[in-house]
């Protein structure tokens, strides 16, 4: 009943109706011809209501929207995004290599729109280029543009001037991050921990990440809080 979402319940389509007229998962099979005719191709797929991991797991696809990324930083969720980085580690750590980080896309504000051209931004752009998975920059986000381009759009419907101080900014702290998907893209030795305040207590809104490949090494320390902090 979702908007342009067709459902079968909707038309009176029975479970039994549907496992005949559907036998196949239709994704595992678009997935099987395209390794078969087309060797090599990436597939993306746009997956939501945490069903990223089904997509990525069960049906194959090489990469996965992640959108509960950009929601749990935009909403302050960090514990919940803490808590289900942690499952997957200890249970499937290489599907994080197969989700798309992203703070903006067609279907949703800027990422300047969302979190501005403070150091909210920085910490979230920070964090995108520093997790595994594959970072996926939206139009005009390194321009610092607050359009929205939707799919629809011919053109842009704003005159915008794209923010030299930004592109400066991206330039210097987080396209070196980003050349470095060797290092960070992967997640065998992916590693997130906790820092605790100096009263001993978790301090939620900060990720600690380290990741290292042969001989290779880095730790990350990113506060997403409004506040300065200190602890280990």
């Amino acid at each position: 009943s979702a908007g342009a979402i067709p459902s079968r319940a909707g038309h009176g389509v029975s479970d039994e109706e549907w496992a005949r007229r559907m036998p196949n998962e239709f994704w595992m099979e678009v997935v099987h011809a395209v390794r078969k005719r087309a060797p090599g191709t990436l597939l993306l797929a746009e997956a939501f209501w945490m069903m990223e991991l089904d997509f990525a797991r069960s049906f194959g696809l090489h990469r996965v929207y992640w959108s509960a990324f950009r929601d749990w930083i935009r909403d302050g969720k960090h514990d919940e995004h803490k808590s289900w980085l942690k499952d997957v580690l200890a249970k499937e750590p290489q599907l994080l290599q197969r989700l798309c980080l992203f703070l903006s896309n067609p279907d949703e504000e800027s990422a300047i729109t969302v979190f501005g051209r403070g150091d909210r931004y920085w910490a979230a752009a920070t964090l995108q280029a520093v997790m595994p998975g594959l970072p996926l920059l939206a139009h005009g986000q390194v321009e610092g543009l607050d359009e929205r381009y939707g799919m629809e759009f011919q053109r842009p419907r704003r005159d915008e001037t794209p923010n030299a101080p930004m592109t400066a900014m991206h330039d210097r702290h987080i396209l070196p991050l980003l050349k470095r998907r060797d290092l960070f893209g992967r997640a065998e030795n992916f590693r997130l921990f906790e820092m605790r305040g100096t009263d001993g207590g978790r301090l939620v809104s900060v990720y600690a990440i380290a990741n290292n490949r042969a001989d290779d090494r880095a730790l990350v320390v990113v506060n997403c809080s409004e506040n300065a902090v200190w602890g280990r």
